[in-house]
């Protein structure tokens, strides 16, 4: 489906007018309900000293300027008369880019300030917004709304920061095939594909960020997304794209670690171009929907998993949130959701209770793709799920996706991928030999020479 690319104005810089009302994802709690008393109840108990990022969290804390920030949140309210607010600086939880407090109106209700732990994030807070604006216009997909934000670094609060919507619910500390009861499988399966399968359904004709001008209310169009690389020899994150076809996507992101490493690495380059070559040789192995290679390209969160997704405590699906990230991507890399990947390295316990998740989810999937008569089931996600070729996309995913530290590391990487992609006994130093005897199997049969097919083992 085309998203509508209509003016928005649900989100907006602080400092303008106050926008329209909206009642969805605002958490109000009194004494008629059973729910907890406030939404941060039901936070992760966090010791945020403890974290990496508590250098950041605590100038955040300390030079902060919150009396501007309660009172903006007041003026933001979308009420008749001022509401006073409070933000309880204990209450707080955490990510690696944010850190989250709680606001608390007198009336009893509930928003959050999420604090950016990084400057500079103007054009990634500006898509964010966009991008939820977006899903709140066209899906049932339960997001936070944005009430009101500022993307500079230079503002009266101190950090860039964003008003949204407490969403009721917590997050689960395992994945969900671990931590979900067996009674209740079935449901939260059924619940995730539907929202995935929504998911899905917005999509468009290249590959990046979805922008949406500098008030994030514009007619929307795909633009460039941050990424590992080197310029002039100097490591760091730098746009890449947009992408037109799957193939540049891979091949560009690939590229860009590349590059990174060699920057990183320059003496001992020789050694690490091995691995690197190998997983850039793996590249047109990734496309298995070659019809979808030119579009049209799915929105994906890519950390859709356990940590952002909320539950109540019958483990019905309340929310889905961080969508700092978001993107379109290739089909193959939508397809390849790490909560129903099996590690090859996991226990035989943990393996088929991820089996089995994925076998509800995949079902469910089918339903609803189904019901909708979207199409060719060769176009179907649902059918890519059950394509032994997903294991090597997404371990080449998670190759490309993590920074290795040591070229153990990295040669750990690109074996995961060679032994996905062409047996157990693949490694960097024989892929080519293995390679050029799969092709021999593949003219002369998988039966010839031992051969077996792709993911196998």
């Amino acid at each position: 489906m085309e998203p509508s690319t209509k003016k928005r104005r649900y989100a907006h810089q602080s400092g303008e007018n106050k926008p329209p009302r909206k009642k969805r994802g605002i958490t109000k709690c009194d004494g008629g309900t059973t729910s907890p008393a406030r939404p941060s109840d039901q936070w992760p108990k966090l010791d945020w000293s403890q974290l990496p990022q508590s250098s950041a969290i605590e100038k955040i804390i300390s030079t902060g300027n919150w009396e501007y920030l309660r009172s903006e949140a007041s003026r933001l309210y979308p009420s008749t008369q001022q509401v006073p607010c409070s933000i309880d600086l204990t209450r707080l939880t955490s990510g690696r880019q944010n850190v989250v407090f709680e606001i608390s109106f007198s009336d009893g209700t509930y928003w959050v300030a999420r604090v950016s732990l990084t400057q500079d994030v103007e054009m990634q807070m500006l898509s964010e917004v966009a991008t939820i604006n977006l899903l709140l216009e066209k899906k049932s997909i339960p997001v936070p709304s944005v009430l009101g934000f500022n993307c500079q670094n230079e503002n009266p609060f101190g950090f860039p920061y964003m008003f949204m919507s407490a969403l009721p619910g917590r997050t689960l500390d395992k994945t969900f095939a671990l931590s979900v009861p067996e009674q209740h499988k079935p449901k939260v399966a059924g619940q995730l594909a539907r929202y995935w399968y929504e998911l899905s359904q917005v999509t468009f004709d290249q590959i990046g960020r979805i922008w949406g001008g500098p008030g994030a209310d514009d007619d929307l169009r795909i633009i460039s997304l941050p990424w590992f690389g080197a310029r002039d020899g100097e490591p760091g994150l730098y746009d890449i794209g947009p992408f037109k076809t799957s193939g540049a996507y891979f091949s560009g992101i690939r590229q860009g670690m590349n590059d990174l490493l060699r920057a990183q690495h320059r003496d001992a380059w020789p050694q690490w171009s091995g691995p690197c070559q190998a997983l850039t040789e793996a590249i047109p192995s990734l496309t298995i929907a070659p019809r979808r290679r030119r579009g049209r390209f799915p929105l994906s969160h890519p950390d859709f998993h356990y940590g952002n997704v909320l539950v109540d405590d019958d483990y019905n699906v309340t929310g889905i949130i961080d969508w700092t990230n978001a993107h379109t991507v290739p089909v193959e890399v939508f397809a390849a959701w790490p909560e129903i990947m099996i590690p090859g390295s996991a226990s035989n316990e943990v393996k088929a209770a991820i089996a089995q998740f994925r076998d509800l989810f995949t079902k469910a999937l089918k339903n609803l793709e189904s019901a909708a008569e979207s199409g060719s089931t060769s176009l179907a996600i649902s059918g890519l799920l059950e394509s032994s070729m997903l294991t090597v996309v997404h371990r080449w995913l998670v190759a490309v996706g993590n920074v290795p530290h040591t070229l153990r590391a990295l040669s750990a990487y690109a074996d995961m991928v060679l032994r996905a992609l062409y047996g157990d006994g693949a490694t960097v130093e024989n892929y080519k030999s293995v390679r050029r005897n799969k092709q021999k199997c593949t003219n002369g049969g998988l039966g010839a020479l031992g051969c077996r097919s792709p993911g196998t083992g």
